[in-house]
């Protein structure tokens, strides 16, 4: 959270399961923390808790997604059935109907223990890097890799994830993660073959999270180039929402350039 409004999380179109549903909110801006109204209203009806955490400006929403993985992988923190990780204005990218849709089946238990899906419409072409394949054997040290592997996922960080995956993740993994998208508190990996290009955008460690985007399933333990959702047979028909290839009005987006460039 950086100054978003988080009413979105008070309306009635979402329907959390009442009792169960803890929030937990990453503040990455001091001068713009949550206003104190507001977090008062998220103490009522997120009664299970709310955790409002303060976290160094950088890696984007993947600091904030590894921080409280680090507290799920050492134990001191017992994930609920599912979790949902999002950005504090999700809108701009998620598909609010499948996210009402998943909400409604974890709360009447209809989900069927489905492990990990991404939530946002934009879908990225299948792409080969070198900034990918390193992170990825980075991740996964132990699994094969080939220089024509492919990486293929959904544009923007926002998923949901069933705890036996949270609770499963490999000793160390998250600190690796902590390392790549630059946590102060971790030592920084020196040997990335890719690093950030200020120069196209400035934002801490924006490049790595970037990355992350066709990352976040293979910490999950799903493959690196997955299936698109709507061809996905292990998802609930509910869950198989088409997709975009693009999103914004302009000729260059964002979301479909890397920002990574190669290490001198």
């Amino acid at each position: 959270h950086c100054g978003e409004d988080l009413g979105w999380l008070l309306g009635a179109e979402l329907t959390f399961p009442q009792g169960a549903t803890r929030l937990w909110v990453y503040e990455k801006c001091a001068s713009s923390s949550a206003p104190l109204e507001v977090v008062v209203a998220l103490r009522r009806r997120f009664s299970a808790g709310v955790s409002i955490l303060s976290l160094p400006n950088q890696g984007m929403e993947s600091l904030a997604y590894a921080r409280y993985l680090l507290e799920v992988s050492s134990r001191r923190l017992q994930p609920a059935e599912y979790g949902f990780f999002v950005q504090a204005d999700p809108w701009k990218h998620v598909e609010r109907g499948m996210l009402e849709a998943a909400l409604q089946a974890i709360a009447a238990g209809t989900l069927g223990g489905v492990p990990f899906v991404h939530l946002n419409r934009a879908r990225f072409t299948a792409v080969q890097s070198p900034c990918l394949l390193d992170i990825y054997q980075r991740l996964s040290p132990r699994l094969p890799i080939h220089e024509d592997m492919l990486f293929a996922s959904y544009c923007c960080s926002q998923f949901l994830v069933h705890r036996e995956r949270m609770a499963g993740l490999p000793e160390g993994l998250i600190d690796t993660v902590l390392s790549i998208v630059g946590d102060p508190s971790k030592p920084r990996l020196r040997d990335l073959i890719c690093s950030q290009n200020d120069g196209h955008d400035s934002r801490p460690g924006i490049a790595m999270s970037a990355l992350f985007e066709n990352l976040w399933q293979v910490v999950f333990g799903e493959a690196p180039e997955l299936p698109l959702r709507q061809d996905d047979a292990s998802l609930p028909i509910f869950l198989r929402n088409a997709h975009d290839w693009l999103e914004g009005a302009g000729p260059f987006d964002y979301h479909v350039h890397y920002q990574a460039k190669m290490a001198p």
